[in-house]
């Protein structure tokens, strides 16, 4: 019964996660077109029609998220205007109308297309449209303004982003391991169906090597336990020649690997399920940093054939965040970050395979670094956003991860960590506790391995009580549905009940040496042992 519900929540939920404008409040004038109708809006197979601008976006997108208030002003001062008050505003979901976008030519996220009067072809504006003002907006349009400049408003309408009740609880939620990899395999299998072939046609040369290369990098550092997307990447390997011609091939190689959940932890969506794609994301990068040390400490003694260089690891990264990341911006930024050599990339990493744990987990570290000034960057925009000043250096702190209090050694001034603490925190929340390898100098006097497994164990205590946070979201999404709140109240109740007794019957301590025995037996039947990846 409480399952069922559970289902019907998850529904709703996920009701509008694959639209930004669409059944979503306050989004008039836009039309965000509905996976109902026909496949193609008319207004872009017909010249019967008046002056259009069509936005393509992918909800998932963080530019496209942020971008969404300013589109909605811009179309509310268009058409306050005499001049341009019959001039439509329409949006594409890239995720759901994936043949849409391909035919537009649509290539990254978000892109505004203009379409004068008669005009079914349209055309990207040469500054992007993305920053246009009223006038620009008819210049463009080739219509002539009477009088006066800029927007009708005067000035944008500046919206503070409060966090949401589901946001707030979802900060108690604590991600187990299970769920880490989980997220990074939906993210991952989410990218294969709306990632690589955004235009028909097959991939072109450059970026069918830097897709070869990043499956081989995935296939020799992800652990065991991402079966279902291991399996994924020998199917795609397998057969790459003929995935490399056609979408249709892509998906016929992966038909029938089945995962266990294609929806994101509440870690990852924070309550909101558009950034779950980008969490999982991020999860796959610092798994497979993690995965590089792991893989290369594994192999014998001076068989650097079989090793990862640290720089051929960051270039198959960037290689394939600049071929297949559909966010704009966001791929502008981290290449641009990359080619010039930021955080000390070009000195810190080799190109040279041998070497020892130390050197291998500058990968680990430069990503860290390259992962935090991004979140800086954010901030800073979000603050521009609202009309706030410039975030202080405390602000800057505050954006930082690990927070100080999930990691207090951490870090030891506002702009200098512990390589040694930074990487023991990122190997603990990245890599299966059981695998991980002796690393760091100070790993003996800190309690080495006993500590991970302790720190596994007070996880696995805080399961129960952390995962209430999934129902508190749940129960807060029926009541903004309008659906009946008791309903929510009875869910929440059934669920936190099963799963704390679920908790008192499976994880006591005692029973750690039958659960080990399990996880042997299921290791020595899977395919996918470490010893067998070489």
């Amino acid at each position: 019964f409480v399952l069922a519900l559970v289902a019907v929540i998850w529904d709703t939920v996920r009701a509008t996660e694959d639209f930004l404008y669409r059944d979503h409040e306050d989004t008039e004038p836009i039309n965000d077109w509905g996976k109902d109708g026909p496949a193609n809006p008319p207004y872009l197979n017909s010249t019967a029609h008046g002056p259009q601008i069509v936005e393509f976006y992918a909800p998932w997108c963080p530019h496209c998220q942020h971008y969404k208030p300013h589109y909605i002003q811009l179309a509310r001062d268009v058409q306050a205007t005499e001049e341009g008050k019959n001039i439509q505003f329409h949006a594409i979901s890239c995720t759901v109308h994936k043949a849409i976008c391909k035919q537009e030519g649509i290539r990254g996220y978000p892109s505004v297309k203009f379409y004068r009067n008669g005009n079914s072809t349209g055309f990207l504006p040469g500054r992007g449209g993305k920053n246009f003002k009223v006038d620009d907006v008819l210049a463009e349009l080739g219509i002539a303004r009477r009088g006066g400049s800029g927007s009708a408003s005067g000035k944008p309408v500046q919206k503070i982003e409060e966090p949401t009740a589901a946001e707030i609880a979802a900060k108690s939620h604590i991600r187990t391991h299970a769920e880490l990899f989980r997220d990074a395999a939906v993210s991952f299998n989410f990218a294969l169906h709306h990632s690589i072939y955004t235009l028909h046609g097959p991939l072109d040369t450059d970026a069918k090597n830097a897709l070869r290369k990043w499956l081989a990098l995935l296939h020799r550092t992800l652990p065991h336990e991402m079966e279902a997307t291991h399996k994924h990447i020998d199917a795609l390997q397998m057969n790459f020649d003929e995935v490399a011609t056609s979408e249709d091939a892509l998906l016929k190689a992966i038909d029938g690997v089945k995962l266990d959940s294609n929806t994101w932890s509440l870690s990852c969506t924070k309550g909101d399920a558009h950034k779950g794609y980008t969490c999982g994301l991020w999860s796959i990068f610092h798994i497979i940093s993690i995965g590089l040390v792991e893989h290369n400490a594994k192999q014998e003694e001076g068989d650097d054939m079989n090793r990862i260089a640290t720089m051929d690891a960051a270039n198959s990264l960037r290689d394939y965040i600049s071929h297949f990341f559909g966010c704009e911006e966001c791929r502008k930024n981290f290449v641009g970050s990359y080619d010039n050599c930021d955080f000390g990339r070009c000195e810190r990493l080799s190109n040279d395979p041998s070497g020892s744990v130390d050197t291998w987990r500058e990968f680990a570290l430069w990503l860290f670094e390259a992962h935090n000034a991004v979140n800086v960057r954010l901030q800073r925009e979000k603050a521009q956003r609202e009309g706030k000043p410039r975030p202080t250096a405390e602000d800057k702190w505050q954006a930082k991860w690990p927070s100080a209090k999930a990691c207090p050694r951490c870090w030891t001034g506002e702009d200098s960590w512990n390589n040694d603490a930074v990487y023991e925190y990122l190997r603990s929340e990245y890599w299966p506790t059981d695998d991980a390898i002796s690393v760091g100098k100070n790993d003996k006097k800190e309690g080495g391995r006993g500590k991970f497994l302790r720190k596994r164990i007070e996880r696995i205590e805080r399961f129960a009580i952390t995962h209430e946070a999934e129902f508190v979201d749940a129960s807060m999404t029926l009541a903004s549905s309008g659906i009946v709140m008791p309903l929510a109240v009875v869910v929440i109740i059934g669920a936190f009940c099963f799963l704390l007794k679920q908790h008192r019957d499976k994880n006591r301590y005692g029973r750690g040496k039958k659960f080990d025995g399990q996880r042997a037996a299921m290791a020595a039947r899977s395919p996918y042992r470490s010893s067998s990846r070489g």
